[in-house]
């Protein structure tokens, strides 16, 4: 991955971001120059999720010591919160799990909780500020009961039935909260909301072990496709290290018989371009093997063999009309385009009544029309 891709993709500080992930590589010079960084670097490495891994990477060259005690103390903060969270985290989300179990309804966890539990040394390495269930469509009404029933309040969210495939729940416990995410599709946009089924993810699901017991992720092969397809269409196809870092590790423990997997399925789905991106772009700040480097290659060329829509949404970030444009372009009928787009411009009354306290019909006019003016300015540059 070239600089020029980079500065693209993170144009706000891509010196900082290399620096951030050579210390977590371990490079001489960028953990000599942790010694003399402000606390300022501290708060970068928390923005990008790697605090815990420049933290230990720092401790394990013995140059603690030598930090600022500045910065010293803000990273502790940061990593003590994020220690707190991960043992509350667990604990309601194995909660959560054996109760929907116990109600009969298959679950696996995907993304950050599962990652952290498989691939990082420590599950509070890796933070995370929900937790990511999967269910099968067919289940999502009764799981949505479950979660109800066990404290946890659904967070008013638009309801747009031709991209809705998850529903946020909330529970406060005191000063903490806990939210799961609960998805019946792995992504809210419309082309790739259907690209694995959770039967298909279930079938070689592996056990989370020791950290989440009786908890179940997909295999290793499908957790890196998700990884790669996360970073694109629900973050812009971002630079945080921490989504990288975790394409990283999943990664470097294939076997050549998964890698072949991951040839075969990306290619089937349509993802080789997707995959070949994050991988690569992994591989361009963390250290991984030639194997991984020339994974890319093929992806790439496989990539070429036929041109993939969802290479659209790998360009830089290009706003929220650009995002919506591409979305109505593969919702598979022009009902369901108008559908989508009125339901940008016209969200259902329920939700304008809950964000902007609309008591009658006036008040939901007015609302209505706050939301647009707002919604124009945010669309015009």
């Amino acid at each position: 991955m070239n600089t020029q891709t980079i500065k693209a993709q993170c144009p706000e500080a891509p010196e900082r971001v290399e620096r951030l992930a050579g210390v977590i590589r371990g490079d001489a010079s960028a953990l000599r120059g942790c010694v003399d960084a402000d606390p300022a670097f501290a708060d970068a490495a928390q923005a990008h999720g790697v605090h815990g891994l420049v933290t230990q990477a720092v401790r394990a060259n013995e140059l603690w010591h030598l930090v600022l005690p500045e910065t010293r103390a803000a990273l502790n903060s940061h990593l003590r919160h994020t220690a707190l969270s991960d043992r509350y985290f667990r604990r309601q989300t194995i909660r959560a799990v054996t109760a929907l179990r116990e109600a009969g309804i298959p679950i696996l966890a995907f993304k950050g909780e599962a990652i952290a539990c498989t691939h990082y040394p420590r599950p509070h390495l890796r933070p995370r500020c929900d937790t990511d269930l999967l269910v099968a469509k067919r289940d999502a009404s009764a799981a949505a009961r479950v979660l109800e029933a066990l404290g946890y309040r659904p967070v008013n969210m638009v309801a747009r039935e031709v991209v809705h495939t998850q529903q946020v729940f909330s529970e406060i416990d005191g000063a903490m909260r806990h939210v799961i995410d609960l998805h019946w599709g792995v992504s809210n946009r419309p082309l790739f909301a259907g690209v694995f089924a959770f039967d298909e993810l279930a079938r070689n699901a592996v056990e989370i072990g020791d950290h989440a017991p009786g908890l179940q992720t997909p295999d290793p092969v499908h957790a890196l496709l998700l990884a790669c397809l996360h970073r694109v269409t629900h973050h812009e196809n971002s630079v945080r290290l921490v989504w990288l870092y975790d394409i990283a590790l999943l990664a470097g423990g294939l076997s050549d018989k998964e890698w072949e997997q991951v040839r075969r399925i990306a290619f089937r789905k349509a993802l080789c371009g997707v995959c070949a991106t994050g991988i690569e772009m992994a591989a361009s700040f963390f250290r991984c093997s030639p194997r991984t480097f020339s994974q890319v290659a093929t992806l790439h060329a496989l990539g070429r063999k036929h041109d993939e829509p969802s290479l659209a949404y790998l360009g830089a970030r290009r706003g929220p009309l650009r995002r919506i444009l591409l979305d109505a372009r593969h919702t598979g009928s022009l009902p369901r385009t108008i559908q989508l787009l009125a339901s940008h411009a016209f969200p259902d009354a329920a939700y304008m009544r809950r964000t902007y306290g609309a008591r009658n019909p006036l008040s939901l006019a007015r609302s209505y029309a706050y939301r647009a003016a707002r919604g124009v300015r945010r669309l015009v540059p």
